[in-house]
């Protein structure tokens, strides 16, 4: 943010000079030389046929050189398309070539001015012909008295624009974004998405998703005790229930590392969170994404974008920190770098890696360990781009990363947790691994762009929790009560375990019965295989359109075991351990998915006029889901279409209504089969009922089994939501505005039921009987309110909640992890001095609302939070250097950001991370 509104401020008066001082002598752009005949690098270009404004913005931009244009010249002037491999001076002259405009390239700076000998071969219009002998009657030092200079910078894909006059003033910076699978304006992008560029993300000093969701409108990030552990929530759609292994459901929200789908097929709380470091941008598109994106996004898609390799530059980028937490002994730190090698003019790599550690800052009063709660993370990344040719490139990517943590993120309080019991030489922990291998294929027809991508998925997740005396005796009782279930068929069991020392009290109270300590044990694997395929116009007409072909194959494995310790007395009893043995190897523990699924997409825009076009699309999904070892399975065949209408009713603003729909598979309640199992042992003989597990209507075991049974699987769920936005332009374009009302209409939805008549200690299950709805508003606003100083802000509110009731939870009953409402602010000031050098101040302000932490007749309510985040940051003259000191949680607030408590796991909570005060140095070029 503020770095690069410093290099644009310099830029614009830098180049305005330039242009004045070297205006004579200037080398003109009049001759297209062969590809690479003088040695010179070459460029890939994808410029549509536009406006010359537009294309000589966008061509600076994928040069990554400033430009100097006035646009007075240009605006009403349409410039040629653009599509191949040139170098920059043959790219610069087929881009204006007819057009009566002719650039120069002096000292790294392109200019473009009136061509006093017009190329004969290429004749414009005679109203083109018109307008540039109007143009040519302006004197040339009025016209570059109104110059617009802009520095359009690779890194970040924006631009920023010197207004006319002396008195420096900015405009708003374009955002370039692909969420249509081409780029776009984000102003002229008929939806709603929240952007967060490279400079904002490095401003805000985020790591990954906890540092940058609560400056993304609409969106919620819910923590969990475990590394990877994410729960997302956009415009208050999430899914609500299904971490527990015996009742797991997808996730709600889809998420995309570039074009490799990470979204969690294993729980909603196992969310990718992503390295920020060498990002190019994020991008969250807001309402559900099914034309496109496919299953899992009801809520919404967050696409975590990463910067390519660069043909031609020879770059690289070290980043350091070293940070101190308030209430902790250990000092933080944090490694970033990157280099970018060209290996030849049609090949170049690109090499990241990072290493980071968070101190930790809770204490574990029992066994007197301080600071027990730390955190690390390492990987990297190797790409590499070859431009085969003017229509063909390339591009691979492995992409690894670690994330670990010991102790428990969770605690009876902000400071200390002394309740877990700690099993010998078990020491809690979480970790976390991502391998990534994708290739991308880009081949580009006279017609449209084929882009092929290729990827395999290998993640893996590990941990072990803490569990207090009381949920070891829940899990007792669990096993009293199995074993008195099956007692009929096994007459000699139970007293052969009295024998050995035994107690029978199926009743879940204290003291503890037979169990001294119990641990959760969860390991977690993805393998997932996908193939997309998707052709996307390019020729300039009324008519742009996308189709596609998207294929997966995905093995999703999750096992939870329980380590365990006996009471002294009961150790090495062999019919004792031999029954806590098998009761652990519970098949309700074990979830072995596989999912095979193709689609078919597309997505067409109409434009009637200038001002008016109309998008179609849909999508038809074919996803099959078997459990291994099960006869069970789940097939979801899922239509999702999409309208679109956009509108521009004065120059510069956009209004656009979308209805858009999006789907999520449905699974399998293991547990049920598992109490089926359980059931069948009893035959028909009536189940014992006891105060823990009652048997109200004293049903058989094969009663008991067949109502399990009908419980096992269920079906996906579906969203169509309502959207009406505005985008606009204010005050000579130095001030965006966005706002949007929507309305989700969720059917079937996937929620949490409880079947009391069952005889068992798990009663609950997944199920499609719920309804809910979820409405709102959200409205951002960024500018600059005075010379160098520029404001974001923006807010939302959000109302969503049942429509049915859900057994004794009423209709009207909020929906958890969703805010009512949500705000941010930030405020960058830039300071130039001492010639070139600057100073960049940063303050940056969110607050979010208090949310219900589950579906439940009376659930805990995670309280309302607010955090201020500061940075000061003095750079180089040649920004190959820079210096800064951060502080987050400014004033140290301490609430609640997630609550973990269950039956007999009451105390179990997340809080707001201490303050941190930092250091952080970066060297680049």
């Amino acid at each position: 943010m503020g770095l690069g509104m410093r290099s644009r401020c310099v830029s614009a008066c830098l180049w305005m000079g330039l242009w004045a001082t070297t205006a004579v002598g200037v080398g003109t752009v009049n001759a297209a030389p062969s590809k690479g005949g003088d040695g010179k690098p070459t460029v890939v270009f994808d410029i549509p046929k536009m406006t010359a404004k537009d294309a000589l913005m966008r061509f600076a931009q994928q040069t990554s050189t400033p430009l100097l244009v006035s646009f007075e010249l240009v605006t009403s002037i349409e410039a040629n398309a653009l599509i191949g491999e040139f170098t920059v001076a043959d790219g610069l002259h087929r881009l204006l070539a007819g057009t009566g405009l002719v650039g120069t390239i002096e000292r790294g700076v392109i200019g473009v001015r009136i061509d006093p000998v017009p190329d004969q071969r290429n004749v414009a219009s005679s109203e083109e012909n018109t307008h540039m002998s109007e143009t040519k009657e302006a004197p040339l030092l009025k016209r570059l008295g109104t110059a617009i200079a802009t520095a359009i910078f690779a890194t970040s894909g924006a631009g920023a624009i010197a207004a006319p006059g002396d008195t420096y003033e900015m405009e708003i910076e374009e955002v370039i974004v692909t969420a249509t699978y081409r780029e776009t304006d984000l102003m002229d992008t008929p939806q709603s998405i929240g952007t967060l560029s490279s400079d904002t993300i490095e401003a805000l000093g985020a790591t990954d998703m906890r540092g940058l969701f609560q400056n993304i409108t609409g969106l919620n990030m819910s923590e969990r005790e475990l590394a990877g552990g994410n729960r997302y929530t956009i415009r208050g759609v999430s899914s609500p229930t299904g971490h527990e292994p015996s009742a797991q459901t997808s996730a709600a929200v889809s998420v995309y590392l570039d074009d490799v789908p990470m979204t969690s097929a294993q729980s909603p709380v196992q969310q990718f969170g992503g390295n920020m470091f060498d990002m190019e941008r994020v991008e969250v598109l807001k309402g559900p994404q099914g034309t496109l994106y496919g299953e899992g996004s009801v809520g919404g898609t967050i696409r975590f974008i990463q910067k390519k390799p660069q043909l031609g530059e020879t770059t690289w980028k070290i980043k350091g920190n070293t940070s101190t937490m308030s209430s902790s002994d250990d000092l933080g730190h944090r490694l970033d770098g990157v280099v970018n090698l060209p290996v030849t003019e049609d090949f170049a790599i690109r090499l990241m890696g990072f290493s980071t550690k968070r101190q930790g800052w809770i204490d574990k009063t029992d066994t007197g360990e301080k600071d027990a709660n730390s955190e690390a993370s390492s990987g990297g990344r190797l790409a590499a781009l070859w431009a085969v040719n003017r229509g063909l490139s390339v591009e691979a990517n492995y992409y690894k990363t670690e994330l670990e943590t010991e102790g428990s993120m969770a605690a009876q309080s902000r400071f200390t947790e002394g309740l877990n019991v700690r099993l010998p030489g078990r020491r809690p922990f979480s970790k976390d691994e991502v391998n990534i291998f994708s290739l991308g294929v880009d081949y580009a027809f006279d017609f449209a762009n084929l882009e092929l991508a290729f990827s395999n998925l290998d993640r893996k997740r590990a941990s072990e929790l803490e569990s207090t005396t009381t949920i070891a005796a829940f899990i007792d009782s669990f096993v009293q009560l199995r074993t008195l279930i099956r007692a009929p068929a096994n007459p000699t069991e139970i007293p052969t375990l009295l024998a050995e020392g035994w107690i029978l009290s199926p009743t879940f109270s204290l003291p503890i019965k037979n169990l001294a300590g119990f641990n959760l044990n969860d390991m977690m694997s993805s393998d997932r295989n996908t193939v997309e395929a998707r052709l996307v116009s390019t020729t300039e007409s009324v008519l742009a359109w996308t189709a596609g072909l998207f294929w997966k194959d995905s093995n999703d494995d999750r096992v939870s075991i329980q380590p365990l310790s006996l009471i002294p007395s009961l150790i090495g009893q062999p019919a004792i351990t031999a029954l806590y043995t098998e009761a652990f190897a519970n098949p309700a523990n074990s979830h072995f998915d596989k999912v095979n699924q193709i689609s078919v997409f597309g997505e067409a825009t109409f434009a009637f006029s200038d001002t008016f076009s109309v998008t179609l699309g849909g999508r038809y999904t074919d996803l099959e889901q078997s459990l291994q070892g099960s006869t069970a399975a789940t097939t979801d065949k899922v239509f999702s279409p999409k309208l679109g209408v956009a509108w521009y009713p004065v120059d510069g603003t956009l209004t656009y209504f979308n209805i858009t729909t999006g789907f999520r598979p449905g699974n399998l309640n293991v547990g049920q089969e598992s109490n089926e199992h359980i059931f069948r042992q009893a035959g028909d003989t009536v189940i014992p009922g006891t105060p823990f597990a009652p048997n109200p209507n004293n049903l058989t075991g094969n009663q008991a089994a067949d109502l399990a049974a009908s419980l096992v699987s269920y079906q996906g769920d579906e969203v169509v939501n309502y959207e009406v936005g505005i985008k606009t332009r204010l005050f000579d374009d130095r001030w965006n505005l966005t706002a949007a009302v929507y309305y989700f209409d969720w059917k079937d939805t996937i929620l949490r039921f409880s079947q009391n008549d069952l005889p068992a200690i798990s009663r609950t299950y997944n199920d499609n009987a719920g309804a809910a709805h979820s409405v709102g508003i959200e409205v951002d606003l960024v500018g600059n309110l005075m010379e160098n100083l520029r404001m974001t802000l923006g807010g939302d509110i959000n109302r969503a909640e049942l429509d049915e009731a859900v057994g004794a939870i009423p209709s009207g009953t909020k929906l958890p992890n969703a805010p009512e409402w949500r705000a941010h602010i930030t405020l960058d000031y830039t300071w130039l001095f001492a010639g070139d050098m600057a100073l960049d101040f940063m303050v940056n302000h969110t607050t979010l609302a208090g949310t219900l932490s589950s579906l439940a007749i009376a659930p805990s309510v995670v309280p309302s939070r607010r955090q201020t985040d500061m940075r000061i940051l003095l750079s180089g003259s040649d920004e190959n250097w820079s210096a800064s000191l951060f502080a987050t949680n400014v004033t140290n607030q301490d609430e609640i950001t997630f609550d973990c408590g269950s039956p007999g796991f009451p105390i179990c909570l997340g809080f707001q991370q201490p303050r941190v005060i930092g250091l952080e140095v970066t060297l680049q070029r």
